[in-house]
């Protein structure tokens, strides 16, 4: 008879992670720094950043899930020296800063969606030269065009009195 497997931990980000993110800030040699973060720290960011895009779909990005996982990453990265101990648990503050970026990110690219859908929508033979409303074309408009011009026509040259916008 097998013996049973040993059920696995599902906590990916718990107190040694948390140490390790301690000990990495305390530390000032590069080369414990980098083994610090590839053994202990690196794992739990990129599953952090995994967990937090397949939770809140965010939707608006164009590249795919894995670079704005490691994007997410490479900002827990930057961040990391933020963090307290003495204020809270590494996980909560990790999770908001991923969530806070994915969101800033998110809404940015949705506002960009929006501009660029709408002109997308236009048909091609659109001319915003030629845009304007047919229905103000009447002749209370005819006959304050034709006054316009006509004082234009008179005026001009006393309006702008600089011979050089004349050549």
């Amino acid at each position: 008879m097998p013996r049973p497997r040993k059920k696995k931990s599902k906590i990916y980000f718990g107190t040694p992670a948390q140490e390790a993110i301690i000990e990495y800030n305390a530390s000032d040699d590069p080369k414990e720094r980098n083994k610090i973060y590839k053994d202990r720290i690196q794992f739990p960011f990129e599953k952090l950043a995994e967990n937090i895009l397949n939770t809140f779909k965010f939707s608006y990005f164009d590249v795919s899930k894995e670079d704005v996982k490691k994007e997410v990453v490479s900002v827990l990265v930057q961040k990391i020296h933020m963090f307290k101990p003495d204020k809270g648990r590494a996980f909560s503050y990790f999770s908001i800063v991923a969530k806070n970026h994915l969101i800033l990110q998110n809404n940015g690219n949705y506002k960009r969606y929006k501009k660029t859908a709408l002109l997308s929508q236009m048909p091609e033979t659109w001319n915003p030269e030629n845009d304007f409303y047919h229905e103000q074309k009447g002749n209370e408009f005819d006959e304050f065009k034709e006054l316009m011009l006509g004082y234009w026509d008179k005026n001009l040259t006393k309006v702008f009195t600089k011979k050089e916008i004349f050549k």
